[in-house]
């Protein structure tokens, strides 16, 4: 009797691992036939099952029946993680054998599907599909995980959604590869300057520039970050490095300029001002500027005059004069400011103010309505 039991065990499991081996085997040959929706309940089942989970067969097949599926566009809209579920499957199959029989045919098909996924993947982001782009990245860093230019892509997906811990884990593994771009280096430091940590951010950029010290982003970005901590003295020595390496950088003599009017060295700063408008013409913020520091200069010396005591009247005279000659020379800057934005009211209302010093009255009623029509 116990034999005979022994026996019917023994020729149930033989009939189960021949019935897996069978769901493997008619999983393949509806793949064969292109048959491939029929083949996936009986791959699905034969991963699952013990007698056949471990073989790389098993694995390999489910491979190709998801590729076929991938290579289908009217499939892989019913099945969108076909590509995934296939590379996942030969990758299964290779863990399992690594000599396997199948290798450089699932190698082959592995970086089709490779290229596949990653072009999904740059297409969210350019849709601005910040979050679906990541997840696509990510998973081909659990297929391929070095792959930089996957986690060059992580990154910036992360950086986009806010997700800066993210952002900043595989910027940090880039530059650990030594990944060969100051992009890396530029993109932590700003999320670094993001946080709120600027000395960081300086560190960041300036092992960057260790490495690429010809680089116009990492400079800028180095300046820039001076530029919001109020280091002037800083600034103007990384801007001009900058404008060394791009003397027609109209961006980069107007924040010079700026500097140097921080500094109060008025003569710097108009020459970089006026360099700026000379490379582009309808740089609004340049005109704006050095007209309103021009006028500036009129109203202090016009402020001097008015606290001198009456016996000083020539000493008046020839400051109001001066101040006059300030006002002019500010006038045709402001009104190219006016020009490129018509309806600055900042830029309005110093010509207001110019035009009322300069006694100007038909200009300052014309300039007086147009104010008072866009309030």
């Amino acid at each position: 009797m116990i034999n005979k039991i022994l026996i019917s065990a023994f020729m149930l499991m033989a009939f189960n691992s021949y019935a897996q081996n069978t769901k493997v085997q008619t999983a393949y040959n509806y793949f064969k036939y292109n048959r491939v929706e029929d083949a996936i309940p009986e791959i699905e089942a034969a991963i699952k099952h013990e007698q056949t989970m471990g073989k790389e067969k098993t694995w390999y097949y489910r491979g190709l029946i998801y590729d076929k599926i991938c290579s289908d566009a009217a499939l892989t809209e019913k099945y969108p993680d076909a590509c995934r579920l296939a590379m996942q499957s030969f990758a299964k199959s290779m863990e399992i054998n690594k000599s396997s029989d199948y290798a450089e045919d699932m190698a082959l098909r592995g970086i089709s599907l490779f290229a596949n996924e990653f072009g999904r993947g740059v297409n969210h982001y350019n849709k601005k599909e910040y979050d679906k782009s990541l997840a696509v990245f990510e998973f081909l860093l659990t297929i391929v995980p070095a792959d930089s230019l996957s986690m060059l892509n992580a990154g910036l997906s992360a950086e986009k959604i806010k997700d800066y811990a993210k952002a900043k884990t595989y910027f940090g593994k880039l530059i650990q590869m030594k990944y060969d771009s100051p992009r890396i280096y530029n993109q932590y430091a700003l999320i670094q300057k993001t946080e709120g940590d600027t000395a960081s951010a300086l560190e960041t950029l300036k092992k960057g520039r260790q490495i690429y010290p010809d680089d116009l982003g990492l400079i800028i970005e180095e300046a820039n970050i001076y530029l919001s901590t109020n280091k002037a003295k800083e600034a103007i020595e990384t801007l001009t490095t900058a404008i060394d390496k791009d003397p027609k950088n109209a961006q980069l003599y107007y924040a010079r300029a700026n500097n140097f009017s921080t500094q109060k060295d008025i003569q710097k700063a108009k020459a970089d001002y006026l360099k700026s408008v000379e490379l582009d013409p309808n740089f609004f913020d340049a005109h704006y500027n050095l007209g309103g520091m021009l006028f500036n200069e009129g109203a202090e010396l016009i402020n001097r005059a008015n606290n001198l005591p009456p016996a000083k009247a020539k000493e008046y005279d020839a400051l109001k004069k001066q101040a006059d000659e300030k006002f002019k020379e500010s006038l045709p800057f402001l009104e190219k400011a006016k020009e490129i934005r018509p309806k600055d009211m900042d830029t309005l209302n110093t010509l207001k103010q110019l035009y009322a010093r300069l006694g100007d009255n038909v200009k300052y009623e014309k300039i007086k309505m147009e104010l008072d029509a866009l309030k």
